[in-house]
């Protein structure tokens, strides 16, 4: 039988359907940039970029400007998730 590296496969997946870059820790797990810029976030959080950006724009989710990219940290991405679904409950 095959030995198949399911965290490699799911790397390679993610970056040919987003263009998201992930890296693998050395026990195989996905880690992930600590800084998103705003369409990585989106595909990270499972939120629109039209959505982060509202978020931002009203204070919700903090974010700063390094050049022209405005980025946000991974996590405040997190950090909100679990907000607003403590809030849905």
């Amino acid at each position: 039988m095959e030995n198949i590296n399911y965290a490699l496969c799911a790397r390679r997946m993610l970056w040919a359907t987003t263009g998201f870059h992930v890296r693998a820790s050395e026990n195989d797990e996905l880690t992930y940039p600590i800084a998103l810029n705003v369409p990585n976030a989106a595909t990270y959080s499972g939120l629109s970029r039209t959505r982060l950006y509202e978020l931002i724009q009203n204070g919700e989710l903090e974010s700063f400007m390094v050049g022209g990219r405005r980025l946000i940290l991974r996590e405040k991405v997190d950090r909100f998730i679990e907000q607003a679904a403590g809030r849905s409950r």
